[in-house]
């Protein structure tokens, strides 16, 4: 999978794969899989980009509510 997948990366998002996959390899294996499942149906043709890849990313996390301490 990985093989397949790293063509359609730019070397900033090999390089963001490898640092995410070393501090949280479970989210990263959830973005291959994702990156790969949508070069398989044909959304992906063309290479990623750092940036597309961290859109990539957000889209996996989901949208996490950020709580904030408010002192008076």
């Amino acid at each position: 999978m990985w093989d397949i997948v790293k063509n359609y990366l730019t070397k900033e998002a090999i390089t963001r794969y490898s640092s995410l996959k070393i501090a949280h390899p479970e989210t990263a294996t959830k973005l291959l899989v994702s990156v790969y499942q949508a070069i398989q149906q044909g959304y992906i043709t063309e290479k990623i980009d750092d940036n597309k890849l961290k859109e990539i990313l957000r889209e996996i996390q989901g949208h996490k509510k950020d709580f904030r301490i408010l002192s008076k």
